[in-house]
């Protein structure tokens, strides 16, 4: 299995089946807006360190900055469906627009609602 996921954001290399359960369990937890590294682990039913070392071997990034790229991922493909900035934020698990604008502006270099 070599599998190259590439939208926008998220560009990460699943080459295995515990890389893409892992992934699978960040895209489906992402909206949660207090969801933590401890909370992930469970769901997968890891310890944190180990959830955070399997992170790392797989993507090269830890829990957090994996989390981050797939919220950033999905906030871009709400925008392009035409769903205002004001709503995307929020949906896709982010707790404040401004840190959603700023993360967002530093990945793609323009604001969110310049995106599309």
């Amino acid at each position: 299995m070599n599998e190259v996921i590439n939208n926008t954001a998220l560009v990460l290399k699943v080459d295995s089946a515990e890389a893409r359960a892992l992934l699978n369990t960040f895209e489906l937890l992402h909206e949660t807006t207090s969801i933590r590294v401890l909370d992930l682990a469970k769901n997968l039913q890891y310890s944190e360190r180990t959830l955070r070392r399997k992170s790392q071997q797989h993507f090269d990034i830890s829990p957090s900055e994996l989390l981050q790229k797939v919220r950033l991922n999905q906030a871009t493909l709400l925008l392009n469906t035409g769903i205002k900035c004001s709503q995307v934020w929020h949906q896709v698990g982010f707790s404040s627009h401004s840190y959603f604008s700023d993360l967002f502006k530093a990945h793609y270099g323009v604001m969110p609602s310049e995106y599309g």
